[in-house]
């Protein structure tokens, strides 16, 4: 059962749709700056994942595929039979299971400083993210977080910003992120991203300490079919670098 999403819908009605799926640890309104510039031409779906932002958690774990099922279910409840889908982190996570399980309703898919395949090690470290929010609250993690998210010159040039990315963080339900760290912690996609018949871009931030370019560069190399683009920034380069985020996102999308 799909407890009902938050979205915020914007852009003109006759628009190809696109749809925004944020990090875990963040909601809907991350996109803000993105949905205003899309929506001049698109019909911009942005929505909360399960236990993120205004969206009901549903219990202490999920797969990335339930993820992808809650997409499906707002875009059959909304009327959606096809859309672009842009991902940052696990929201491109949540699109390669969305493209892999529905590939007639992916129009294109833009997946963004991501990590497809995890290894023990980075299986292990989601797991005990999980764990350390479910004992001790969010507050275990936000520090930690925001140092691998943002870059320390743009933290101190840009301390509104940073405070907004800390609040929503710190607000956040502990069993929804825990659920979706399971998810991430459970992450097994690289085949399928070989086998990836959908148009797609990957996106790699140069200064992402989260998830490194060189992970990023040989996803890309799996499969002719990929394209890659490397811009400066950090994890959330939407953030931080907004002009060459959207450049990129654009461009792709105008192709497809």
């Amino acid at each position: 059962m799909h407890a009902e999403a938050t979205y915020s819908i914007a852009g003109p009605a006759e628009g190809p749709w696109v749809t925004l799926a944020h990090p875990v640890g963040a909601n809907r309104k991350t996109w803000a700056p993105q949905a205003a510039k899309l929506s001049q031409r698109y019909r911009v779906l942005s929505y909360d994942m399960r236990g993120h932002g205004e969206s009901p958690s549903q219990g202490p774990s999920c797969g990335v595929d339930d993820l992808a099922d809650d997409v499906y279910a707002l875009w059959q409840q909304l009327g959606i039979a096809r859309s672009h889908f842009v991902g940052l982190s696990l929201g491109g996570c949540v699109g390669l299971a969305l493209a892999h399980q529905y590939p007639e309703a992916v129009q294109s898919l833009v997946i963004a400083n991501a990590r497809l395949e995890m290894d023990s090690a980075a299986t292990q470290m989601w797991q005990q993210r999980a764990i350390s929010v479910e004992q001790h609250g969010m507050a275990a993690v936000v520090d930690a977080t925001l140092d691998r998210w943002l870059t320390p010159a743009f933290r101190a040039t840009e301390p509104h910003i940073t405070e907004a990315v800390r609040e929503t963080l710190s607000s956040m339900s502990a069993e929804g992120f825990a659920a979706c760290a399971r998810a991430l912690a459970d992450m097994h996609q690289a085949q399928r991203l070989k086998q990836l018949q959908v148009p797609a871009l990957l996106i790699s931030g140069r200064a992402d300490q989260a998830v490194l370019s060189a992970l990023v560069k040989a996803d890309a190399a799996s499969n002719d079919r990929l394209q890659l683009i490397e811009i400066d920034g950090p994890h959330l380069v939407h953030i931080e670098n907004p002009v060459g985020f959207d450049r990129a996102v654009q461009n792709f999308l105008a192709s497809n």
